[in-house]
């Protein structure tokens, strides 16, 4: 039984030797066969320069080629030696043996099928057993003879001996036969033009048009002959460019829409193809600003639809939103801090930002997306009314006969109304000076003008003569914004005479009274 093993590992390394001759093989007529397609279609494009349909065929029947010798000429002998694709039997390895040596012819084949049925018959074992060291002086390996792929070896040589030699003798020629030509090929759905003797230049730094906007195309030519006139060609039209300068030509897309592919034509020669995308610039589609007025003025909110120029009370609370066309950021740029603020996006194309506006000020507001900015400043001014401080008149009646009293009086007003309205008096003696007091004096909170009155007694002041009261009021509007503010009426003096004044102004009546008694005595002497 180890005798007929032997044999049975015998036909397992020739198998393996007969995948890999296979393997060989195949590995150099694939090479010869690509290698042939690849220079007959370089050459045939060098030469004709087809269109796309016919570079289509080539590079698609190539890349069958190549799939094609790949399955059948190596993929099928790798798959057979690792035994993944029926790989071949015993019986046929022996039929393949028997036929290489002819005085082994079908024996090995007999011993194979006695072999099956040792089991069941010891005369089989022995006859197998003879017929095994009979076969065992033969090498079944020799019958596969890697000498002989030598005949493909020369398929592969010529090939690359030509492509050598080209290069070796040639080289412009080599890049325009394989290099420039396999391009052609592989991007067979381009268009390339014959060389011209003068080349194609687009100065635009940037292909690249926004929508709804001019564009201007500039193009320079320049080689041995530079011809008068070239044309834009697009959608199977012909345009005449602008001639600008020797070699300078322009052609202007007004208000373009879409993007536009286009190559050029000179004297018969064609550019290669080229494209302007089309962008689009943010814009504002539309925007409203609610306002919220201080709590304190009594007005209600208002919300005013695209208008940008407002008029507001000053501490009023300002909502924008902004409703944008392919916008992914919008900014407002305050000129009253130069600060920029970056607006929250709400949702898709909507952002608002909310400010309690103390100052007037212009606005800017800035649309950016990943292209440009917005084409056209947005700018717009906010008028802040400011609240203004109160304004306040007094006048004083004083008691000159007993000095009993002191009344004071005016008017007071403010833009908004009034919160509060006092009247300060103090009293100064010989030895000290007292501190102002307060008294509040009646008035209507929610009248922006009024009149007032009031009259102070002056008998539980205790004052002696030579003392003497100093007032003044003072009024305070209704601010909610940066608290009341006050405004002081004049300030005014109240002196009680001493007797000494007192006698003085009794001489002087006197001597009031003898002037008028003289000037009545006078008068009626001249008219007696």
């Amino acid at each position: 039984m180890a005798q007929s093993l032997s044999l049975i590992l015998d036909l397992q390394h020739y198998k393996r030797k007969f995948y890999i001759n296979q393997l060989l093989k195949g590995v150099l007529i694939s090479v010869a066969i690509l290698l042939s397609v690849y220079i007959s279609y370089n050459t045939l494009e060098y030469i004709g320069r087809f269109s796309s349909m016919v570079r289509a065929f080539f590079f698609f029947s190539f890349l069958i080629a190549l799939g094609t010798v790949g399955v059948v000429w190596i993929l099928t002998p790798i798959t057979k030696l690792l035994h993944l694709n029926n790989p071949l039997t015993d019986e046929q390895a022996a039929r393949q043996v028997g036929k290489y040596f002819p005085h082994i012819d079908d024996k090995l084949l007999n011993t194979l099928q006695l072999h099956h049925s040792a089991e069941q018959n010891s005369l089989i074992r022995a006859s197998i057993q003879q017929r095994t060291k009979e076969l065992g002086v033969v090498k079944f390996t020799d019958a596969i003879q890697y000498s002989e792929n030598r005949r493909y070896l020369r398929f592969v040589l010529i090939p690359i001996l030509f492509l050598g030699f080209v290069y070796m003798i040639a080289p412009n020629l080599f890049s325009e036969l394989f290099t420039k030509s396999s391009g052609r090929i592989i991007r067979y759905n381009e268009s390339f033009a014959e060389p011209a003797p003068f080349s194609f230049t687009i100065e635009n730094k940037k292909m690249q048009a926004f929508k709804n906007e001019d564009f201007t195309l500039n193009l320079k030519l320049a080689g041995r002959a530079i011809p008068t006139e070239v044309f834009l060609v697009t959608a199977g039209r012909r345009y005449k460019m602008s001639k600008n300068e020797t070699g300078q030509f322009s052609y202007d897309f007004p208000k373009i829409q879409k993007g536009v592919d286009f190559r050029f034509e000179a004297a018969g020669f064609y550019s290669k193809d080229y494209d302007i995308k089309l962008l689009e610039r943010p814009s504002l589609a539309t925007f409203h600003a609610s306002l919220n007025y201080p709590a304190y003025l009594g007005k209600p909110a208002e919300k005013w639809n695209n208008i940008g120029n407002l008029v507001v009370p000053e501490g009023t609370q300002i909502k924008w939103d902004f409703q944008t066309n392919k916008a992914d950021k919008v900014s407002l740029i305050f000129n009253e801090n130069k600060d920029t603020v970056a607006l929250k996006p709400a949702s898709t194309d909507n952002f608002s930002y909310q400010s309690q506006i103390r100052a007037s000020q212009n606005y800017q507001v800035r649309l950016e997306n990943t292209h440009s900015y917005n084409k056209e400043p947005i700018q717009y001014y906010i008028n802040v009314i400011p609240d203004l401080y109160p304004k306040i008149s007094m006048q004083d009646y004083r008691d000159t006969a007993v000095y009993n009293y002191i009344s004071v009086g005016g008017s007071i007003s403010d833009d908004y109304g009034l919160s509060s309205l006092k009247m300060f008096y103090r009293v100064v003696r010989k030895d000290k000076v007292a501190n102002f007091q307060s008294i509040n004096v009646p008035m209507e909170g929610d009248q922006s003008i009024q009149n007032y009155y009031y009259q102070l007694s002056l008998g539980e002041l205790n004052l002696e003569p030579g003392d003497y009261v100093e007032y003044y009021t003072q009024v305070w509007d209704n601010d909610g914004v940066n608290g009341a503010k006050s405004t002081k009426s004049v300030s005014s003096q109240f002196r009680i005479p001493t007797a000494s004044d007192m006698q003085k102004e009794i001489d002087a009546s006197v001597q009031s009274t003898e002037k008028q008694i003289d000037k009545t005595m006078k008068k009626a002497q001249e008219l007696q």
